[in-house]
This record gives C-alpha cells, structure tokens and sequence, in this order.
C-alpha cells in the first residue's frame, strides 16, 4: 500500500472515531432513516432545508467504518449545496470526496447516508415537510398517535 492510500485509509478511520456532525438536530424540517440489512448499518438523517438548500444537516446511526466515514464526509460536505446538487451526487462523488476507491461490495454502505438524504429530499416538498422511514410511513403521524 502507498502512502498516499495509508493516509486515506487513516482519514477514514479517522471520520469513523470522530464523526463531523453526529447527534440530533434541532428544527429539522426533512428527515429519513434507512437500514442496510446485508450488513446491519442504519442511518437517521435530519436536514433543516430554506429554499432549496441545506442550511445544516446531522445524523445519528450505527455502521461499519466506511458507512459512518462516509457520512461524516458528506455531511459536512453537503451543507450549502442545492437539492439539485445533491441528487445528482453518486458513488463516484463519494470516492472523489474520500479519495480512495469503494469496492463494489461496500458500495451500498458507502451510499447509505447519501441515499437517505436524497430520499428525505424527495419526499420534502417545499410546502409541505413531513418526516418518513424507510417504507414510506409519516413519522410525524405515528408520533401523534402514539403520544
């Protein structure tokens, strides 16, 4: 292994330990959780979205090291960017971003917090914000009849 890819691989490690925005957010708007059940990661993502843009944007989960570096990485990267920037985002943009290469048996962990972020950006209309899970069922609604 080079040192070039013994760096990157710290770096993930690194975005593992310590990940960049990790917790509840306060006044989110769009949120989602999804699951990867080959593996068993899972990821809760809360945006605060103003006019087409993520303002801010945290997670909450559990997952192996490239899945929680990954959305470290993205989480931080993603603040700012218009949800038109953001849905066309891919494998290979999480590659670039990392800087090393995702082979294709991780991929799906690699792309867990972003698919989650493009699912709650789908489903978020600007008039109309709601919270869902993975099969479609408002959050928010079960909330209220569960309280």
């Amino acid at each position: 292994m080079s040192s070039h890819e013994e760096m990157y691989r710290e770096n993930v490690f690194e975005l593992f330990k310590n990940p960049l925005n990790y917790g509840k957010l306060e006044g989110s708007n769009c949120s989602c959780s999804l699951s990867n059940l080959i593996c068993g990661d899972n990821i809760f993502v809360e945006i605060i979205l103003k006019d087409g843009e993520v303002k801010d944007i945290r997670f909450t989960g559990s997952g192996c090291a490239i899945s929680i570096a990954c959305a470290s990485a993205l989480s931080e990267d993603i603040k700012g960017r218009n949800e038109k920037e953001i849905l066309g985002m891919g494998l290979n943009y999480v590659e670039d971003l990392l800087e090393i290469k995702i082979s294709a048996g991780r991929s799906k962990c690699a792309l867990l917090f972003l698919d989650a972020v493009k699912e709650a950006l789908r489903r978020c209309g600007d008039s109309h914000r709601r919270s869902f899970d993975v099969h479609g069922e408002d959050i928010n609604k079960k909330m209220e009849e569960f309280i």
